[in-house]
């Protein structure tokens, strides 16, 4: 083989490593469903303040936000039990931008 056709060939399978590297992202997803049922495996609170939480459900994960425009009706102190125990939740979301927001966060 040529070097041309060699060094060709090692481009390609660099080029290609590296868009499935990209695939297998750790990071939470922005859903595409309007409601999803799953078990909370991560609460963001800086500050002590819960502004959103990693939901994971049929194998995928999903980061969703706390809307400051919704009154969810509970403590959102709550979803630490729930990542604690894994009892899963069903969450109404709406995408706002890139981010997918909570409407409603209930026991499932």
């Amino acid at each position: 083989m040529s070097s041309l056709v060699t060094r060709s060939m090692a481009l390609l399978a660099i080029v290609a490593g590296m868009a499935l590297a990209g695939c297998g992202s750790d990071e939470p997803a922005v859903p595409d469903a309007s409601e999803l049922v799953g078990t909370i495996v991560d609460v963001d609170d800086p500050g002590g303040e819960i502004t959103a939480f990693t939901l994971q459900s049929e194998g995928e994960s999903y980061e969703i936000s706390i809307a400051d425009d919704v009154d969810y009706g509970f403590d959102l102190r709550h979803l630490k039990e729930h990542q604690a125990t894994r009892d899963p939740v069903r969450c109404a979301l709406e995408t706002r931008g890139d981010r997918a927001y909570a409407l409603s966060i209930e026991d499932a």
